[in-house]
């Protein structure tokens, strides 16, 4: 977990500022001497990076000046950076009111100027702030907002970044498949993008949670890659110091002991070559736990001893309680009883301090939490202010539909009469044409049967068949007239599905599926077949809403030698009848012996099927 929290603060604040090693009185020098304010800024910025793992009040200190001038010069990118930069050492040294105040003031510069990579960038904080209040719920919230503006500011590097730390998220709280996941695609972005950095810090984050997870073996192969991406950019920094006494670390969890103990001394020198501090107290507690465990307490002594002066002098106290628990069993296993007990009056002293800090904390963000809640109390109480005006726009709105219904309503009721009056006069005509030429049709036959005339019989049948294709000719015009669209069997299905969806929003527990085998969903269907199939279909479900509590649906279309449509109802239970006509079950028989079809239906206690079988789709 600590592994992941340390590469978690890189990923977020100090990628620009890995592996950078300054002349501290050099640039304090060239600080004095600057003649231009944007010198000033850059200088500021690099003695930043110089204390930044060395003094933190220090590095506060030209943080603040180098803000001052970036906002009276409107240098936008370096007033991100740096409110940014501070926030996280205000963070490290407990101070987060302060933080958060100079976060919510980039988030709203960001907004002011409409720049969506420095509201992102800003959320990005904002969400470390929570982290470290321990506010899980409220850091996904505000990193899904993050992804918005990344998104919007079309930055594949922020979304990169994101996903890494939704990563660390998943992975803090025991889901690694999407913590390796989400890890995977931001490694993915940074290599496409040639971020070398970000892809060290990727690698780093898989290795950790194969780590974890005690595969040893595939944790080492992530470093190893991450170390020779390191070397195609010289980097000898803080990363690289990082990558290398985690490989130690695998090292020594492989049995490589002596090893192990090697490369950690290494980091060391460096660490000590930088004045490193915090990477100075992290491998020596590593150190010194390790020598415990091979009981060589002496040298546990010394290492454990290094990182309690090193906490004690710059106020990193987080590994200061383990440092002291190291020293007092290695003085209790030397029979040293005396200062065992005091190192164990230390470590009880650090959780302390430690549990004060924390308490500190939760404080804050309660302070927080009340003024959202302020804030959330002034919106309501504005709304109620403004409520009477927003009840008259209400009241107009609905007006205006219910006046829209009643037009469209007599608009839709005139055009049914219309097509009511039609559809008599297309049935009249009908009547009178087919009736007319059935009648004329009659008259020649029986003309034909009675004459010995070969040419009046000639042309009794040209006369037959001109009135017959007549009449044929007139009934296609008038289903032409009805329905000029040809309707295939998709178009039933298509109608079928979206009836479903309307039961799938009405019962949102129901596990609905819709099965299809074996279908020619371009064969055309008859009207009497789609109509007749939709009214079972319908009439079905109809009953399973009103009869039954549903928790399973299934609808089967199958068509082999035979068309064949089941419906599988399971239920919980049946709901008491009202107003039931008990004609659904008749209704669908009739259907489908007007289909000639067979029907079949079993109930249960809790379930219900139905099938129809029918010899063709025609």
């Amino acid at each position: 977990m600590k592994n992941k929290i340390f590469t978690f603060f890189l990923t977020l604040c100090f990628v620009p500022l890995l592996g950078q090693n300054y002349n501290i009185s050099g640039l304090q020098e060239q600080l004095s001497a600057a003649s231009s304010d944007q010198i000033k800024i850059e200088t500021s910025v690099k003695l930043i990076n110089a204390y930044a793992s060395i003094d933190i009040d220090s590095s506060i200190f030209y943080f603040e000046k180098a803000l001052q001038l970036a906002k009276r010069n409107n240098n936008h990118n370096n007033i991100t950076n740096l409110q940014k930069a501070i926030t996280e050492n205000l963070m490290v040294k407990g101070n987060y009111t302060k933080a958060k105040l100079i976060i919510e003031e980039g988030v709203e510069l960001g907004h002011q100027l409409q720049n969506d990579s420095m509201i992102c960038s800003n959320l990005m904080s904002l969400v470390t702030w929570h982290w470290e209040m321990s506010n899980t719920k409220q850091s996904f919230e505000i990193m899904g907002q993050a992804l918005s503006y990344a998104n919007k500011a079309k930055s594949i590097k922020y979304k990169a970044m994101i996903f890494s730390s939704y990563g660390i998220f998943y992975g803090e709280q025991g889901d690694v498949e999407k913590e390796r996941e989400y890890f995977q695609k931001s490694l993915q972005i940074f290599e496409e993008i040639k971020d070398t950095t970000n892809q060290i810090i990727l690698l780093q984050n898989l290795s950790d949670s194969y780590f974890n997870d005690k595969d040893f073996s595939t944790a080492l192969e992530h470093t190893e890659l991450a170390l020779k991406l390191i070397q195609t950019i010289n980097h000898k920094g803080l990363l690289y110091q990082h990558v290398l006494a985690f490989k130690g670390n695998i090292l020594y969890n492989l049995g490589k002991t002596e090893l192990g103990f090697s490369i950690l001394d290494s980091v060391l020198v460096m660490a000590n070559s930088n004045n490193n501090s915090r990477v100075i107290v992290l491998i020596n507690n590593e150190k010194s736990k390790w020598l415990l465990k091979d009981m060589r307490y002496n040298e546990a002594i010394e290492s454990a001893d290094i990182g309690v002066k090193i906490c004690k002098k710059t106020g990193y106290i987080h590994q200061l309680p383990e440092l002291c628990n190291t020293l007092s069993q290695s003085y209790q296993a030397k029979k040293d009883f005396e200062l065992a007990l005091f190192w164990t009056n230390e470590e009880n002293l650090a959780n302390e301090e430690i549990k004060i800090r924390q308490q500190d904390r939760e404080l804050t963000l309660l302070e927080a939490n009340h003024e959202l809640h302020q804030k959330e109390t002034e919106n309501q109480i504005l709304t109620l202010k403004n409520n009477n005006q927003r009840m008259l726009i209400v009241i107009t709105i609905i007006l205006g539909l219910i006046l829209s219904f009643f037009a469209y309503y007599f608009f839709k009721k005139k055009e049914q009469n219309n097509l009511k009056k039609f559809r008599q006069k297309i049935a009249a005509d009908l009547h009178d044409d087919v009736g007319s030429n059935l009648n004329n049709i009659t008259r020649i036959a029986k003309g034909i049967k009675t004459s010995n005339n070969l040419v009046e019989i000639d042309k009794g049948i040209d006369s037959l068949v001109q009135r017959s294709n007549e009449a044929l000719l007139n009934i296609v015009d008038v289903i032409w007239t009805l329905d000029n669209e040809e309707a295939e069997l998709n178009n039933l299905i298509e109608k079928m599905e979206s009836y479903l969806d309307m039961v799938k929003s009405n019962n949102k527990n129901v596990d609905v599926n819709f099965i299809k085998n074996n279908l020619d969903l371009s064969k055309t269907l008859t009207i009497n077949m789609r109509h007749h199939l939709l009214m079972i279909f319908k009439e079905a479900i109809n009953n399973i809403q009103k009869h039954t509590v549903p928790s399973k649906i299934e609808i089967k279309l199958s068509n082999n030698n035979t068309f064949s449509m089941s419906i599988l109802n399971e239920f919980n239970t049946k709901k008491k009848a009202i107003n039931s006509t008990n004609r659904g079950i008749p209704n669908i028989k009739k259907r489908v012996s007007e289909l000639n079809g067979k029907f079949n239906i079993n109930e249960t206690s809790n379930s219900y099927f139905l099938q129809i079988e029918l010899n063709s789709l025609t």
